[in-house]
């Protein structure tokens, strides 16, 4: 066998001597004419070029590249550059099962990435384009000796002969095969043209039959002309009479306003109310103006991946390091307006990154820590207290009215260490109220009946006093502190209170004012407003719980890494300049610019990547005693339609995400439980495994982002503990 190293030895193309230092600065077009140009192509013609498929073995990945190149004519290829540190063309980190290493082929190739080019000192490095490359076959020895010349131009018709008695039975067996698909279509299109024929016949019969119907419901509106006009003027009549009864409804509405405001004002003057109940009984309050500084969206950035990218620079420039994919899918995951909970080490940047996220986006947060003992609701959302007729709000519930008082302001609550207490104790009820994407959800915090109690006492007790003044007739005294100070009026008022030994006008006002002001500011319900994201934190050690698989199910899992695993080079050389802008200032991410909830996308059954979930569940999940639902299918598809609409990422990386995010979390179980006589349930993880590095294998993945070496992980840390499969062992 002839070896094409052997054949081009000699007939290098005269290298140049170009230095970085010279091309630096010229584009991609005018670079990519240099290197056709010293290789001897012609700037129309195609850049393919032909080399030996090699593995090159690193500390983190094994990667394969092209080397010994040769140019269609046989003649060597090497860069045109005085100083070269890695002559091969890069393919990727997998090769296609057609391939394998040693394997000569041809194939197109491009400029490399910029920031490759860059990391490498090579303004001309090339890549290899994988879905291009073709296999090349080696010729016999004897026949290339005997019958081929070296320079010629022209192939002789004894190997056109000889190549066409080699594929003679694939052209014949590929003839009857189009043979027969012909012969299906054909099939088809008769059977499409007999269904037709039969569409038309029917369509014709029923336009004959509408044509008649038609005809006497003419004859029927002639003849109603004058009903019809008798009904319109009705019509008219009721419009008026409708018209009458809004102004009426609208002069009724005006007269309680006014109403409500001069009790309003007596309670106010009364000292049970001060200004700011004033103004929300009144309807004078309204939300706080939007008085944010930073760089607005709409104006600074043409897109959001744009405002990601300067996200990810305003936290570079205060020392906090995010890779750009961890921060676009954080962003995407709060677009979905679902669960997100943070799981990592502590110190692994989750609360962080929830924090510095907010403050760069012009947002504000709010890190609730979870108490071991919590056991329910009223820990997350307070209690009403009927003996002081008042309700005991939380942090939560602060949090949640602030939302409501600042509508444009994204507000991130995360409730950190949130597996101390069950998750399903506190969290459950409320994360039911959330699943209803069709309509705002509400809180019920308390009775309306406990309201209704005291805004019976508070007018009882305004009509005590107005009945004390016209008594006494002392309608000039309208302050408490007045009444306070007139003896006369203070005795009446307690006489007809009926307090009793030890009690006092004072101490029942001020019990008074402290439970109006909590039945303000603490209604009986609360609309869980639009600009709110909901985030858990979590770390998984002996002092905390396992998330139920409900939650598991409703939520979306992101896991940190100990940040010193992190690739510190890699980030600085994705942070970008913007040197028209203020780093020090957020760019200001308005509710819109997330999206608003709504029902998840429907269940479609030929989409590529519900057609991976539904295999990976009947094939893996379901021997595996994992639930994944409609629901959860639903979620990635919502999830996906938000990537894709801001990011651009393949459907296969979103299926990545997707394994990472909502199944590989669900993944505790006993490997050693038998499924068939001859499987049990670690070899069907390992189907897993091998179906997901089959379906992935054209993707290159960061290390960290990678479900195929996270299911290794798990795999090795099970072995260890006697094949008890753990996701969340370490």
């Amino acid at each position: 066998m002839i070896e094409p190293t052997k054949f081009y030895q000699e007939q290098a193309i005269q290298k140049a001597n170009y230095k970085n230092s010279d091309l630096k600065g010229l584009d991609d077009a005018e670079l990519l004419k240099i290197i056709k140009t010293c290789w001897g192509y012609v700037e129309s013609e195609p850049f393919e070029v032909i080399g030996k498929i090699v593995k090159i073995n690193s500390q983190y990945r094994s990667f394969y590249i092209l080397e010994n190149l040769i140019n269609i004519d046989f003649e060597k290829l090497e860069y045109p550059l005085d100083v070269v540190k890695n002559p091969g063309l890069h393919i990727g980190f997998e090769l296609g099962v057609d391939f394998s290493v040693g394997d000569w082929v041809k194939a197109e190739v491009r400029l490399a990435p910029i920031l490759e080019r860059v990391k490498h000192d090579n303004y001309l490095e090339l890549n290899v384009n994988p879905k291009s490359m073709t296999k090349l076959v080696k010729i016999p020895k004897d026949l290339w000796e005997q019958r081929l010349s070296r320079n010629s131009q022209y192939i002789e018709q004894w190997l056109i002969d000889f190549l066409a008695d080699n594929k003679a039975d694939e052209i014949r067996i590929r003839t009857n095969q189009l043979i027969d698909d012909i012969k299906v279509e054909k099939e088809e299109v008769v059977s499409t043209l007999n269904n037709l024929k039969q569409e038309y016949y029917k369509s014709k019969s029923n336009l004959e039959s509408n044509i008649e119907i038609i005809q006497r419901q003419n004859v029927l509106i002639k003849n109603n002309d004058e009903e019809l006009i008798l009904k319109q003027n009705l019509i008219v009549e009721a419009e008026l009479e409708l018209s009458k009864i809004f102004e009426n409804k609208e002069n009724i509405v005006n007269r309680l306003n006014e109403f409500i405001k001069n009790k309003a004002k007596l309670l106010h003057d009364l000292d049970i109310v001060d200004e700011k109940l004033l103004n929300q009984i009144t309807g004078s309050w309204q939300p706080v103006e939007d008085v944010r500084e930073g760089h607005s969206l709409s104006e600074n950035f043409s897109n959001i991946e744009e405002a990601i990218a300067y996200v990810q620079a305003y936290l570079h420039n205060k020392g906090i390091m995010y890779r750009r994919e961890v921060l676009e899918n954080f962003y995407t995951l709060l677009r979905t307006r679902d669960l997100i909970i943070l799981a990592g080490d502590s110190g692994a940047g989750k609360t962080n990154l929830v924090k510095s996220f907010a403050e760069a986006i012009g947002g504000k947060s709010f890190i609730i820590p979870v108490k071991p003992n919590w056991t329910g609701a009223e820990d997350l959302l307070g209690y009403y207290n009927p003996i002081e007729q008042s309700y005991l709000s939380t942090q939560f519930l602060d949090a949640l009215i602030e939302a409501e008082k600042n509508p444009q302001v994204p507000h991130f609550i995360c409730l950190d260490e949130m597996n101390l207490a069950r998750v399903e104790y506190y969290f459950a009820d409320f994360l039911s109220l959330l699943e209803d994407r069709g309509h705002a959800p509400v809180v019920h915090l308390y009775s309306q009946s406990e309201s209704s109690h005291l805004l019976s006492e508070m007018k009882n007790f305004l009509a005590l006093i107005h009945e004390a003044r016209d008594i006494l007739d002392k309608n000039n005294i309208e302050t408490f502190v007045d009444i306070l100070k007139d003896e006369e009026l203070n005795k009446k008022l307690h006489e007809l209170c009926g307090f009793k030994d030890g009690d006092s006008l004072l101490k029942y006002h001020a019990r008074l004012r402290k439970s109006f002001a909590s039945y303000i500011d603490n209604p009986s319900s609360l609309v869980i407003p639009e600009n709110v994201f909901f985030i858990g934190a979590i770390n998984i050690d002996e002092t905390t719980h396992y998330l139920s698989p409900k939650i598991l199910d409703r939520a979306h899992i992101m896991r940190f890494v100990n940040p010193l695993l992190q690739d510190w080079g890699e980030i600085e050389e994705q942070i970008e300049n913007f040197l028209n802008l203020d780093i020090t200032k957020p760019v200001l991410f308005d509710i819109a610019d997330f999206g608003f909830k709504k029902e998840y996308p429907v269940f479609e059954l030929d989409g590529e990547l519900e057609q991976n979930l539904i295999h990976i569940t009947k094939n893996y999940l379901i021997p595996l005693g994992v639930e994944f639902g409609l629901r959860s299918i639903r979620q990635a598809k919502n999830y996906l339609l938000n990537y894709q609409t801001y990011f651009d990422i393949s459907e296969k990386k979103v299926l990545n995400n997707v394994v990472r995010q909502k199944i590989m979390p669900k993944l505790m179980f006993d490997g050693t439980k038998k499924i068939t006589e001859t499987k049990d349930r670690k070899d069907i993880l390992i189907d897993l495994r091998v179906y997901l590095e089959d379906v992935l294998s054209e993707e290159v993945f960061h290390p960290l982002d990678d479900c195929v070496q996270e299911i290794n992980t798990t795999l090795t840390n099970a072995e260890i503990n006697d094949w008890v499969v753990n996701y969340w062992f370490k």
